[in-house]
């Protein structure tokens, strides 16, 4: 389904259920309409259910809004995002309509519709601030710096010789400056984290200015011709989803952080040849867990116990 609608409507869930019974009924609910168990299940699958499915009278007591007040928190959010210099205490006060959005994207709301509707989501600081509300953290680039910075030389020392990019780190860091090492150590560290899990970076991070293969968070580094400037110099990124520019990113660290945002953000399942990759970040780099996470898979257990 992904690979050809990234977010299915409740129409599009209920049509691919209806046809997996009509080719195998032996899988048909025994009561109902005989694929309501097979309809929760694969919207379970392909998006996280983090929005409880409820009446809409208890779901305005609960987030105090309606279709009314939402539609004014919007109209003054787009007049703000017009402005040079938005007013930061009104935008905050407005976006914190998140329990809203929440269902809005859990019940089908497209990355377009919802950056559109919600401007301020079009911007590194606008997704982050977003993430804080969703896990109650304030500063993730921080988090991840601080969580990440420790592993650096370990995925360095484990990653050697397993990837060109790992050789043309090496020689950039003996050719730099003392000050720029942490840099192009850190950049490094981060393009070849995958490979601790058998797993490629090019669903997250390419080079050029064509679309994405996949529909999935991916930066994409436009205004660089070559890995090695990528490595020694913070290049601009633009983080796309689905086909959307989804925001610019100030280079390939805030182009990461502000793509695995995206991830929760949007509601996407983490997409399995970077699954393992995406897991560690949330699990263990950003220490974030939600309800219903199940225990970690071996591979990245056996990645941990090796770096820890």
């Amino acid at each position: 389904m992904a690979l050809i609608k990234m977010f299915p409507t409740n129409d599009d869930y209920v049509k691919v259920c209806k046809a997996l019974i009509l080719k195998y009924p032996f899988l048909k609910d025994k009561e109902g309409n005989g694929y309501h168990t097979w309809h929760m299940s694969l919207k379970r699958k392909f998006k996280y259910e983090r929005v409880p499915l409820i009446d809409d009278e208890e779901e305005v007591d609960i987030i105090g809004e309606d279709d009314t007040s939402v539609a004014s928190h919007v109209k003054v959010l787009q007049d703000q995002y017009r402005k040079t210099q938005p007013d930061a205490r009104m935008v905050e006060e407005r976006m914190m309509t998140f329990a809203w959005r929440r269902r809005e994207i859990a019940n089908g709301m497209t990355v377009e519709e919802a950056i559109n509707k919600y401007p301020f989501l079009k911007s590194p600081c606008g997704l982050f601030q977003e993430m804080g509300r969703l896990h109650d953290e304030m500063n993730i680039c921080r988090r991840f710096e601080d969580g990440f910075k420790v592993l650096v030389p370990t995925v360095l020392r484990l990653t050697q010789r397993k990837s060109p990019l790992a050789d043309l780190a090496l020689e950039e860091r003996e050719a730099a400056l003392t000050e720029d090492v942490p840099g192009i150590d850190f950049r490094a560290a981060i393009l070849l984290l995958p490979i601790l899990f058998r797993e490629k970076n090019d669903v997250l991070v390419i080079l050029g200015e064509d679309q994405p293969p996949s529909p999935y968070p991916t930066v994409q580094l436009d205004a660089v011709a070559d890995w090695r400037t990528v490595l020694t110099r913070r290049v601009p990124a633009v983080v796309k989803l689905d086909g959307q520019s989804v925001c610019m990113a100030l280079g390939l660290e805030e182009g990461v952080i502000a793509a695995f945002c995206a991830y929760l953000i949007y509601n996407v399942v983490y997409p399995s040849r970077l699954k393992n990759t995406l897991i560690f970040i949330q699990r263990y780099v950003l220490k974030m867990s939600e309800v219903g996470d199940k225990p970690l898979p071996v591979s990245v257990t056996r990645v941990i116990n090796i770096l820890a």
